[in-house]
């Protein structure tokens, strides 16, 4: 039998070529990134919003989301009067930046103008809606450690059979607050945007079904159950109903 024979240098370059290539095919795909992101700039600048959110869709397809193309890709639809798919990537540019005020003003601009308001909220809805489920949900930790901190310390330490009531009573009482906010929130941490301009709310999960009316593109609903190709979900307005699940899209 004959074997090959490979020199030193073969090996060398072999590896080479291993570590390497991984970098020129990530420095490949960030060249691609960067030019379809120029593209789309360029595609919004001479008003041609159909062709941005091709370039822009194309870049999240390939890098993943991000804040930046997410917004670009929103004024893109809301320029060219898809308001459902400009909200629902208004809606995931704030998951990724929560505190960017362009985004948020944007977000509240489309949905003002396109009729979106929700209902009227209590005023104890509106004190939950202060925090998010991940703040609500660290506050409710943050009271649970503080609460178990004091009581490992007060076993070295003497305080008052008062001092010992006040904080225990404030730490027990901040977390159920913060849990009930966490619990409140939880429904409304995965909404679903209605990104079809044609949709009904259904009787039941059926073409067939009789409509109880229809349900503005943008809207935010949040499903509860499925059955075959339809959610049962209640937007926020309150409504309920069966819609297909093709006219609306998650925004996580």
């Amino acid at each position: 039998m004959r074997f090959f024979r490979f020199s030193p240098q073969f090996f060398t370059a072999l590896l080479c070529f291993l570590l390497f290539s991984p970098c020129l095919a990530a420095t490949g795909t960030g060249d691609d990134s960067q030019n379809l992101f120029k593209l789309g700039n360029k595609a919004y600048s001479r008003g041609d919003f159909s062709a941005a959110t091709e370039f822009y869709e194309k870049l999240t397809a390939i890098s993943g989301y991000g804040s930046g193309v997410l917004f670009n890709l929103g004024n893109s639809y809301a320029r060219s009067g898809q308001i459902g798919k400009a909200i629902l990537n208004y809606e995931r540019a704030l998951r990724l930046a929560p505190t960017n005020s362009d985004i948020q003003s944007n977000l509240e601009l489309v949905r003002k103008e396109s009729g979106l308001f929700p209902r009227e909220y209590s005023w104890s809805e509106r004190f939950f809606q202060l925090l998010n489920l991940d703040q609500w949900t660290m506050a409710a930790f943050f009271f649970l450690v503080t609460f178990s901190t004091f009581q490992i310390v007060s076993l070295k330490r003497h305080f008052s059979v008062h001092t010992r009531w006040i904080i225990t009573t404030a730490c027990f009482m901040f977390f159920l607050l913060s849990l009930s906010g966490a619990f409140f929130r939880h429904p409304l941490w995965q909404p679903f945007v209605v990104t079809d301009a044609n949709s009904s709310l259904l009787l039941s999960p059926f073409s067939s079904s009789t409509p109880t009316g229809s349900i503005q593109q943008g809207r935010l609903v949040y499903p509860e159950k499925t059955h075959d190709d339809f959610n049962y979900v209640t937007d926020e307005t309150g409504r309920k109903g069966w819609i297909a699940s093709s006219s609306i899209e998650s925004v996580l």
